[in-house]
Parts: C-alpha cells; structure tokens; sequence
C-alpha cells in the first residue's frame, strides 16, 4: 500500500476559515484541503482516503485512521514519505502485523533519527530500539540516547499503555 498526501485547490471563499489562505493582506488568497490516501499498488485501486481542512492537516492521524479501519488481513507493506513519520503510527501498523517502509526525515532536522546515532557510510542497516517515557529522572536525562521524552503526547493511547507498563 503506497499512502500519500496533497493539496487539493478548492472554490475560492475567504469566509471559510478552516480552509482560506491569505500569503500576503492585499492578495485575494486560496481554499486548500488535504487529501490523504491509500493505494494498493497490486490491485491498482485506492482502498481508503481521509480528507482535512487544509489548516488541521495531520498527516500522522490520517494514516492512523486508515490503518485502523483496514480490514486486509493479509501481508501488507506500507509505504509513505516523511510526513507519516511517528512513533504512533509505526506502533498502530506493527499491531495490524503488517510491516512498513515510511521515508524519515535527514538527521540533521527534528525527526526521529535526529536523536540516533548513526554510520557515517552512505548506505547502512541498523536495528534501533528506543524507550518513549514521561519520566525525567536524571538517569534518563543522562542517556538521552536511549529515550524519547514524549512530555506532550496527546492521542498516543498504545504508547500510554505501554508507558504505564514500563514504568511499574
């Protein structure tokens, strides 16, 4: 399953302000949704899409919703580009026992392998395990490394759960 986000220009209404964008005062502005979907590459028919107001675009929660709702049971792989990068949705596609290739962003930004260490070669396999926790005990703080602090983490109920186990 291949999944993709993009822009869809609507009807100009500068009323709507879940979807008007106005670059500059004195320009007349847009309307813009964004439409995620899911493709099957072997059938060649799209299985799902989700469509957002063009200001409460969440990529991660689209992905989330169309995995969810998915009643394949068989062998999948999804692919997707940088915007679908999140612990969250890796964890609710691992819970479908489906598998993933999801595009990340550079080290050298705010994505998840921002925090990872890795080979200075141009191409590479590594294994990575991470801890995501809400604690600060000065012993996570020392080995940042090895822990995500998600002291914001709204919506992550699997990590919640799992966080609550981890911690007892």
């Amino acid at each position: 399953m291949a999944v993709d986000g993009s822009d869809l220009c609507i009807a100009h209404n500068p009323k709507d302000e879940k979807n008007h964008f106005q670059a500059t005062e004195n320009s007349k502005g847009y309307n813009l949704l964004h439409l995620n979907a899911m493709y099957d590459l072997c059938s060649r028919t799209y299985m799902d899409a989700v469509i957002q107001s063009g200001r409460e675009e969440n990529e991660f929660q689209a992905l989330i919703d169309m995995v969810d709702r998915s009643n394949i049971n068989d062998k999948t792989i999804i692919i997707a580009d940088r915007g679908y990068e999140s612990y969250n949705v890796f964890e609710h596609i691992i819970k479908k026992n489906w598998n993933y290739v999801i595009r990340v962003k550079d080290i050298h930004s705010n994505g998840i392998v921002s925090g990872i260490s890795i080979p200075n070669d141009e191409t590479f396999d590594i294994e990575h395990s991470i801890l995501l926790t809400r604690r600060q005990t000065n012993d996570i703080k020392a080995h940042p490394e090895n822990i995500s602090l998600c002291l914001l983490i709204k919506g992550l109920i699997i990590f919640q759960l799992k966080i609550k186990e981890l911690i007892r």
